[in-house]
Formats: structure tokens, C-alpha cells, sequence
């Protein structure tokens, strides 16, 4: 009992109730949780939502009727996408439009950015430069090609020798390890078109150089896989354009066309043109075709194809011609092709209808004949399957060795670089010459190198003259074997015989 009030402590706890009782809520009032600790946000953010003190509604999703067009789903879809609420998928005839309606905008989104592109490249010439030179370099990047497993005794001129077919080798880098003199048994080859580069990786990787297998493959800080170049690669104008080297150099562009117009309508063929001769080509080219499929089934059917005693090397075109300024040439065999073209329209057409008078048909039979007597003396334009057996007939005239391989005549250490000059000065008193090779052989018996050199005549006539007044001769108190060789082996780059 309280000395002061007289309220015991059982009464204290009835009016403690009591004013509980009073201060509680009413029934069926909502009560709010009394929160100790850490609160829960998203308890409390619902509890303060449904208590209306965030001012926010809730979102509100649309509805879409099912009878609407397709134009209104997208536009209904698109709103849906802001709250994340999907559609269910389409059916019948909505798909299809739907998947067409995605594909426009994905192509106009691609226009408009390459347009962009090209607006910010004019309105700043800098970026326009720098964009160039950057092209510029992955193109040459892609003419790199990385030689390994090389053994000690391989040179340069051995290399040069077993990938110039391939395409023209712009410099070849073989690193020197400095204790040991030697180089490290790998090496670098650049050539000036990508697609050689690209052949040689496929034919020449694990083949056997100077009795060891070597790697053939891209140099690994190349820019090869860099976005530039995989745009050059997939250019679309190299649908229709093939690349062709090894190519005897004595076939013309008209030869070349001929050939090749077997299995389409060719819009252009370029050779590339000797420095040294402008009548002469450098033995590879570019040709395009009017269409895709022309181009795949040349290149399926003239690879590894012996053309005049050559084979032939063919392969896709990936260079561009804003990288060769010989490709922006216009060449007569195109302008002549197609002016046969229309020549035999008007033949034809002369002959289906009725003749006004029998001399207007003889002067145009006439005039018919002798625009082919002068295509056919001028190699050009010619076509069918009659007029491409005549080509290889003609071909195969001009095949025969022209090779001459000279034994005997010089030690490794005589090699220098005036040797191949000298050789050919002493040569050309037979014939032209086209090309003097080099070539060191290891002989694994003797083990000793054996100097070989190769002397390629334009004419056969003039390889048997050579033989006939080299052979036996002595030259630095040696005496020379001179024979004939195999063209083909030579093509191939059998030198072993």
C-alpha cells in the first residue's frame, strides 16, 4: 500500500490497464507496427504507399484488346516495355510483319550511322586523314606472314625462292641473335597484296623447307583480326573480284580474259604492269566478274590450274582498289568484249529479220568477219567453248622448258649481289631473259652447299642455245654443267633435280 495515496499496489496496476485501454486505438481501426532497429524499406514503402504519403500512383498497366491492328501491339509493346510487361508472342500473319518492321529499322539505324560517320569525316579533314592512315597500315599489316621451325642454314634467298609464287614479297626480315651471329630460326615476310599472303599461309605451312617442316601463320601482334581489316575483308565489291598470280608472262590481258570468261560475264581484268616493261605484267592481277557465283566457281576451277606450264593461284580478292592505283585503269579488253557484244547483237539481229536487199546482208556478214579476224589477231574477247580450246591450243604452243640450270659454276662463298646481274648479262647473249634464280642446296651426304642457278628464257629456242654454248665450259677454273630442266618441277619449286 502506498503510505501517501492509500493505493495499493494491485490498484496501481488496474488504472495502468485502464489507461492503456483508453489511449489504444478503436476496433477495427488500422494500426501501425512501432519499429525498432533496423527498418525494412520495402515493408515501410508499401506500408507509407498504401497510407498515401509518397503522392506517386502506382503504375498503371494498359490493356490491349485483342481485335487491334499490328500497328497498334508494336505501339502498345513499346509502352508496355517502360513498365516490364511483355506482350504474349504474335501469330499468323503479325510475325512475319513484326520481323520485317525490326529488320527496316536495323538498317536504317546502320545508314544513318555510316552516315553520320561519313559527315564527321568531311566536316574534319584530320579525322579523315587519320582515318586513311589507319586503313592504310592494316592493309599492310595483312600482307605479313610470320616463317618458323627455320633450320640455320635457310637464307633469304631461299625463302624469296619458295614464296615468290604466291605474290610479289615486298621485304623479308630474318633476326640475328648477336652472340651467335646466326639468325633465330624464325623470320618475317611482307608481301604487297594480302591475298598472297593468305595463299601462302595455306599451302606453305607445314611443308617441308631444307629438310624441316616449317609454320607458316600471321605474325602474332599483327592487325590482321583488327576491326579495319575484317571491314576491308568484307567489302562487298570483293564479292565479284578473284585474285590470279603465277601467271606465265607471256599471256596478255586477253589471254588471261579468255580464259576466264568461261564461266561468266567479266567486267574487268587487270594484270599488273612491269615497271621495267610496260608491255609485260608482273604474273598476277585482279579479275571481276558480273556476278558472286562467277567468281566462287573460277576460283574453285583455276586454283592449282597449269596454264602454260604454270600453275595458277587463285583465290578470293581482298584488296581494294583505292590501294592500287593500276586497278583505276580502264583496259581495252573490256571496252572490246563489249563492243563483240553488240557486234553480235546486230548480227543476229540482221540475220532473224528479213533482208531488205542481199547486199545490205553481205556488207554486214562482211563487216562481221573482220571485227572477228581483228579480235582474233588481237587475242582478245574471244569466247564459247570452241573459241577457248582454240586459246589453249595456242597455250600450249608456248609450253616447253625454258629453264636451264647452270652446275658448277660458283661456291656458296662466291655468292654475292652482283652474281645474279652478271649471270644474266652473260646469258642474254643467247635470248631474254626473264628471271635468274639462286639457289643454295644443302647436301646432307657431303654436308656441304651446293650452289644451283636457275636461268629462266622468255623463248625455249633460247634456253638450247644457252646449253649449247654454256655446257662444258670453264668459268673460274670450273666447269659448268649446263641441262634443261623441267618447267614444272620449276614451277612447282622443285629444285632438287
Amino acid at each position: 500500500m502506498d503510505p501517501a495515496t492509500g493505493v495499493g499496489a494491485a490498484g496501481s496496476g488496474e488504472q495502468s490497464e485502464q489507461k492503456q485501454k483508453a489511449t489504444a486505438a478503436p476496433e477495427g481501426a488500422p494500426t501501425r507496427k512501432k519499429r525498432r532497429g533496423f527498418s525494412n524499406p520495402d515493408g515501410d514503402a508499401q506500408a507509407t504507399a498504401s497510407a498515401g504519403l509518397l503522392g506517386t500512383p502506382a503504375p498503371v498497366v494498359p490493356v490491349v484488346p485483342p481485335h487491334i491492328s499490328v500497328a497498334s501491339k508494336i505501339e502498345a509493346a513499346a509502352r508496355l516495355a517502360t513498365v516490364g510487361v511483355t506482350l504474349p508472342p504474335l501469330s499468323g500473319e503479325a510475325s512475319p510483319k513484326l520481323a520485317a518492321i525490326r529488320q527496316y529499322i536495323m538498317q536504317e539505324t546502320v545508314v544513318y550511322r555510316r552516315q553520320l560517320d561519313q559527315l564527321r569525316v568531311e566536316c574534319n579533314p584530320l579525322l579523315a586523314q587519320q582515318q586513311a592512315m589507319a586503313k592504310h597500315q592494316a592493309f599492310l599489316s595483312m600482307g605479313r606472314v610470320y616463317i618458323g621451325s627455320l633450320i640455320y642454314a635457310t637464307t633469304q634467298l631461299t625463302l624469296k625462292t619458295a614464296f615468290d609464287p604466291f605474290g610479289t614479297i615486298r621485304s623479308i626480315d630474318m633476326p640475328i641473335d648477336p652472340t651467335t651471329g646466326a639468325h633465330k630460326g624464325y623470320a618475317f615476310l611482307e608481301y604487297d597484296h594480302p591475298e598472297a599472303a593468305d595463299m601462302a599461309i595455306t599451302h606453305m605451312n607445314m611443308q617441308e623447307l631444307d629438310g624441316r617442316q616449317i609454320k607458316v601463320g600471321r605474325p602474332a601482334v599483327t592487325s590482321a583480326a583488327s576491326p579495319i581489316a575484317l571491314q576491308i575483308s568484307g567489302d562487298p565489291r570483293n564479292n565479284t573480284r578473284i585474285y590470279v598470280s603465277s601467271v606465265f608472262s607471256e599471256l596478255s590481258e586477253g589471254d588471261i580474259h579468255t580464259v576466264f570468261e568461261a564461266f561468266g560475264t567479266i567486267v574487268s581484268c587487270i594484270m599488273c604492269p612491269d615497271p621495267a616493261n610496260a608491255a609485260k605484267h608482273r604474273g598476277f592481277g585482279f579479275i571481276e566478274f558480273e556476278t558472286e557465283a562467277s567468281a566462287v566457281e573460277a576460283v574453285t576451277a583455276m586454283h592449282n590450274f597449269d596454264l602454260a606450264g604454270h600453275y595458277l593461284r587463285v583465290c578470293k580478292a581482298i584488296t581494294l582498289p583505292e590501294f592500287c592505283p593500276w586497278l583505276q585503269r580502264v583496259r581495252p579488253p573490256v571496252a572490246m568484249a563489249a563492243a563483240k557484244v553488240a557486234t553480235e547483237a546486230v548480227v543476229k539481229e540482221a540475220v532473224q529479220a528479213e533482208p531488205a536487199s542481199s547486199s545490205a546482208t553481205s556488207e554486214v556478214a562482211e563487216s562481221a568477219a573482220e571485227s572477228t579476224t581483228l579480235e582474233h589477231d588481237e587475242n582478245i574477247g574471244i569466247s564459247g567453248t570452241t573459241q577457248r580450246f582454240m586459246m589453249m591450243q595456242k597455250l600450249a604452243e608456248k609450253t616447253g622448258s625454258r629453264i636451264v640450270v647452270l652446275r658448277n659454276m660458283v661456291e656458296k662463298e662466291d655468292v654475292d649481289e652482283a652474281l645474279e646481274s652478271e649471270v644474266q648479262e652473260e646469258c642474254e647473249k643467247h635470248g631474254s631473259v626473264e628471271k635468274v634464280l639462286i639457289y643454295e642446296e644443302f647436301n646432307e651426304a657431303t654436308r656441304r652447299t651446293v650452289i644451283k642457278l636457275f636461268v629462266k628464257f622468255v623463248t625455249n629456242e633460247s634456253a638450247r642455245k644457252c646449253i649449247a654454248s654454256l655446257n662444258g665450259r670453264f668459268f673460274g677454273g670450273k666447269v659448268v654443267t649446263a641441262e634443261e630442266y623441267d618447267e614444272d618441277r620449276y614451277t612447282a619449286r622443285d629444285y632438287s633435280g
